[in-house]
C-alpha cells in the first residue's frame, strides 16, 4: 500500500514539474522592440427587419503588434510577440491592437508559452517565441 502511495505521489510530482518550472515571475528590461502593423478586414453582414434591409458592409482595420526582447535577471533574453488581440465588435474583424509598453522596466509572469507583462497600471499577454542564453 505504501508503495502505491509513493508511486502516485511521484507521478503527480513528475506531471506537475513542467508547470512548476515554467511558472516564474520576475522583473525584466526591454532591450529591443519592433512594432508592426497588421491589416485586417471583414464584413458586417446585412440584416433585414420590418423597416427594411441593410447591405453587407466591408470593414478594415490596421492594428498594431510588437515583438519585445526582454533581459531576464539571469542574463538570458526572452523574445515575446503579440500580433493582435480578440475583441468582440460584431464587425467581422473583432480585433484590437496589442498594448505596447512605453517603459523599459516591466514585471513578467512566464506561464508556459504565455508571458503576461505588467507596467504601471496596464498589462498585456504576449506569446513566448524563444529564450536566448
Amino acid at each position: 500500500m505504501k508503495l502505491h502511495v509513493f508511486l502516485a505521489a511521484a507521478v503527480a510530482l513528475f506531471v506537475s514539474l513542467p508547470t512548476l518550472v515554467s511558472a516564474q515571475k520576475m522583473d525584466v528590461k526591454v532591450t529591443n522592440s519592433q512594432v508592426f502593423q497588421n491589416n485586417l478586414s471583414g464584413v458586417i453582414p446585412g440584416t433585414c427587419s420590418r423597416w427594411g434591409c441593410t447591405w453587407p458592409t466591408p470593414v478594415s482595420y490596421t492594428v498594431e503588434g510588437a515583438s519585445l526582447w526582454l533581459l531576464m535577471p539571469d542574463g538570458r533574453t526572452a523574445v515575446v510577440s503579440c500580433n493582435w488581440k480578440y475583441q468582440l465588435k460584431l464587425d467581422g474583424v473583432n480585433s484590437r491592437s496589442c498594448r505596447i509598453p512605453a517603459v523599459d522596466h516591466l514585471r513578467a509572469d512566464f506561464r508556459g508559452n504565455n508571458v503576461k507583462l505588467r507596467w504601471q497600471d496596464q498589462s498585456e499577454t504576449y506569446s513566448l517565441v524563444e529564450i536566448h542564453n
